[in-house]
């Protein structure tokens, strides 16, 4: 048989629980059959009723009153949508890891011109520092990331936009790609103009879909700006939303059947639930931080106390153990986990504990990871 034509896996031989990337993370079998559902219609009656459902769903887990964004693509596309659409002339982007960095690439690439506030990577942002910035500059979007994926630092976004407020009529735009879904957001009551997010990490569907929620003052600039292009303009997708009760273009209607049974089994666990569950997981992951160095391991967590994320824990190993070595060991005993991002590719262990992930499954992980750092 040929190799790139191998049957993959059954579903029954999936064993849940092992696979701890942080993005994708795992998906539950139940949320990967429903991709197998016939086809629908994406102008029928079906579709609208799906559509009004996936609405309701979304915007509970974004905690906002505003309709939603569903677009079928990357989260990336909606970083670009957030820049690009508000007819944004000048940009603050705060920097402290490789995705928060994405934003300037694409202001870049947009010719856009940006001024950043970049921090240690280890550390969140100082709302006074934002403040600062912003007031010396003429800026219309400031950009910032919730959770940076790459080093485990979680910022205080609620803080920082109030600071922008206080100090500019900017626009605030939030990545919150691996924070939605596992921590809370509430970008109406936190003055986020563009919050955005992808289905891959703490949502647990698979990738392929991208999720964002847009103030009235967001709108009202890129109603003003007239060169928003068609597929990423807000604008043009809400308007067909309300028109049609359904999406603008044809959807990835499988992901969407996916959705649609992830969104009612995290209904079913309820959400501030779900939110307790990430944070205990975080919360094990560091007290076997702590036992470990208590026999004399040189390990630790690269972010710093108060600002480390409840949906990915980054590791620094000890020094002269790569993570190559780990990750080798791991997948042995069935489990996967993540390498360092970037430079620290070598030197840190991500684990993704997000998704439908559970404190049973991280102990496991944690079992077998343990003996595999001691040595």
């Amino acid at each position: 048989m040929n190799p790139l034509r191998a049957e993959p896996p059954s579903i029954e031989l999936i064993r849940e629980g092992r696979f701890f990337l942080p993005g994708p993370t795992e998906v539950h079998s139940s949320v990967l059959q429903a991709q197998s559902r016939p086809l629908i219609s994406h102008r029928g009656e079906e579709m609208r009723n799906l559509w009004a459902r996936l609405q309701s769903g979304v915007a509970a887990v974004l905690g906002t009153a505003s309709p939603v964004w569903i677009s079928t693509s990357s989260a990336t596309s909606m970083m670009e949508a957030a820049v690009r659409s508000c007819g944004a002339r000048r940009v603050v982007c705060l920097v402290a890891g490789a995705f928060s960095r994405r934003f300037v690439r694409i202001a870049r690439a947009s010719g856009i011109d940006v001024d950043l506030v970049e921090v240690p990577p280890d550390q969140p942002h100082r709302p006074e520092e934002v403040a600062a910035r912003v007031a010396s500059v003429d800026a219309d979007l400031v950009t910032m990331v919730h959770c940076e994926t790459s080093t485990g630092v979680l910022n205080p976004v609620a803080e920082l936009a109030a600071a922008v407020h206080g100090v500019s009529d900017a626009l605030v735009a939030v990545d919150s790609v691996s924070g939605a879904g596992g921590i809370p957001v509430r970008p109406d009551d936190w003055g986020v103009d563009f919050l955005l997010t992808g289905s891959q990490k703490a949502f647990a569907v698979p990738p392929g879909l991208a999720f964002a929620v847009s103030s009235d003052r967001f709108l009202q600039r890129a109603r003003g700006n007239p060169r928003r292009g068609l597929y990423l303009d807000p604008i043009a997708h809400l308007e067909a939303q309300e028109e049609r009760g359904g999406p603008m273009t044809t959807p990835a209607i499988s992901c969407l059947f996916a959705l649609d049974t992830q969104l009612g089994r995290m209904e079913a666990e309820g959400l501030e639930a779900r939110f307790a569950r990430h944070r205990d997981m975080q919360e094990d992951v560091e007290t076997w931080l702590t036992d470990l160095q208590a026999t004399g391991i040189d390990v630790g967590r690269f972010a710093p106390e108060g600002a480390a994320s409840p949906t990915v824990s980054v590791v620094r190993l000890p020094a002269g153990l790569p993570s190559g070595s780990v990750l080798t060991a791991a997948s042995a005993a069935g489990y996967t986990v993540a390498p360092g991002y970037g430079e620290w590719r070598d030197t840190q262990l991500r684990i993704g504990h997000m998704g439908d992930h559970t404190r049973e499954g991280v102990a496991r992980l944690l079992d077998v990871l343990g003996p595999i750092i001691r040595g």
